[in-house]
């Protein structure tokens, strides 16, 4: 188990699964402020993790 990951976050690739959104359209929520990261996989390329209480408020009722 990644000391990054807990059972109540989420990657990226987990939220495009869950809830049919493009990585594009979660950048893009981030780079706005409306989605903050918990943290980020280590590397120039690592990915975010996210609070999933955070991703459901944002994306529950459908892209915001």
């Amino acid at each position: 188990k990644s000391k990054h990951m807990h059972t109540n976050d989420m990657t990226t690739s987990m939220i495009v699964a869950e809830y049919g959104v493009s990585p594009r359209t979660v950048h893009r929520k981030v780079a706005a402020g409306k989605l903050r990261p918990k943290s980020k996989f280590p590397g120039a390329t690592g990915g975010y993790v996210f609070r999933r209480g955070d991703v459901e408020k944002l994306f529950a009722r459908g892209v915001a």
